[in-house]
């Protein structure tokens, strides 16, 4: 799988959609709730996920790595963060700190190389 392209039309919010698919026709809606481990925080209105980021790789999108945000990976519903659960607790802090940073940066129109903190 080449990853999922940024033109796909996706849902904002994939939890308990059925049906939904990408361009490779894979029922996204399953694939997605398949990489949820544990919601491991709040701030704000954002929810942080601990997820399988192996599986994520594998089944989503190959270019997914320890972290990510919705307006880096549209496939990511618009108030979650993801970790990867390979990561320690002291690097989910610096990760959470980190997309914090761009996803506000981003929401705002700025691009992700320039997001990038």
């Amino acid at each position: 799988m080449t990853g999922i392209s940024e033109n796909n039309l996706f849902a904002r919010n994939f939890h308990g959609v059925k049906g939904f698919r990408n361009s490779e026709g894979v029922q996204m809606a399953e694939s997605l709730n398949s990489a949820y481990l544990k919601k491991i925080g709040q701030r704000g209105r954002i929810s942080i996920w601990l997820v399988d980021g192996s599986y994520v790789r594998t089944n989503i999108d190959e270019e997914f790595t320890n972290l990510g945000q919705h307006y880096r990976f549209t496939y990511i519903p618009k108030d979650e963060f993801w970790n990867d659960q390979g990561a320690s607790s002291e690097e989910q802090k610096i990760y959470i700190d980190h997309l914090l940073v761009e996803h506000r940066l981003m929401e705002k129109g700025v691009q992700y190389d320039q997001a990038l903190v």
